[in-house]
């Protein structure tokens, strides 16, 4: 069985490749997509952690592992939230470590602006979103609609063991052995790359620029 680890924010492609390139975590759907493309079909094991983040960005990515040829099995390691959770029901198995947490809530628009009628469009979008989301849970979990909407709109933050007892997750997920690494934390890692990769495109830019005075100043003495 092959393994894919999904670490971070859930965002669309365009943002994804920007933080690939400063090396942040993020979960999009080109990555999800092309990791699943190479595995031909293959059973795979899905290691995922994310606080959320856009509604349409994840809503494809269940899409994309939802029609997946081979089978899915998802750990939830650390914290799965937001839209993480709604990945979560497209695995054909959902295992939960057993320090894990799960939060669901109402999605929210970040920033909305404008007269009535962009505010009544807004609470539509939301309406339908949430009743999306909801369907999803509720083929997940075999719960009724109401109780899952009273759950997200208290927005409930579950043990291990009620995520398995509302029917989100199978079953504990069994510890493994893991190299711990001894750093800060996932910000120190990322903020130190990017740093370096600025600092690497600073010193090739002074060098070009001195080498550019270098030949001006020879065309210069030639003269």
């Amino acid at each position: 069985m092959k393994k894919i680890n999904l670490k971070g924010d859930v965002v669309s492609n365009s943002t994804g490749k920007l933080l690939d390139w400063c090396d942040f975590d993020s979960i999009y759907p080109a990555k999800v997509q092309n990791a699943l493309d190479n595995l031909n079909g293959e059973d795979v094991e899905v290691t995922m952690t994310t606080n959320g983040g856009s509604v349409f960005a994840g809503q494809e990515i269940y899409d994309i592992i939802k029609n997946y040829s081979g089978k899915t099995t998802l750990k939830i390691s650390g914290l799965v939230a937001s839209i993480g959770t709604l990945i979560t029901c497209a695995f054909d198995e959902v295992l939960i470590s057993p320090v894990a947490t799960f939060m669901i809530h109402n999605p929210t628009l970040a920033e909305v602006s404008g007269e009535k009628k962009d505010m009544e469009q807004a609470a539509q979008l939301l309406s339908t979103v949430e009743n999306t989301i909801l369907e999803a849970y509720v083929a997940k979990t075999g719960l009724d609609k109401e109780g899952l909407s009273e759950l997200m709109a208290n927005q409930t933050f579950m043990t291990a063991q009620e995520v398995i007892d509302y029917g989100f997750a199978d079953g504990l997920a069994k510890e493994e052995e893991t190299e711990l690494q001894l750093v800060a934390s996932f910000e120190t890692l990322a903020n130190t790359s990017f740093i370096t990769k600025l600092k690497s495109m600073k010193e090739k830019e002074e060098r070009d620029l001195a080498e550019a005075r270098l030949r001006f100043l020879h065309l210069k003495g030639e003269k």
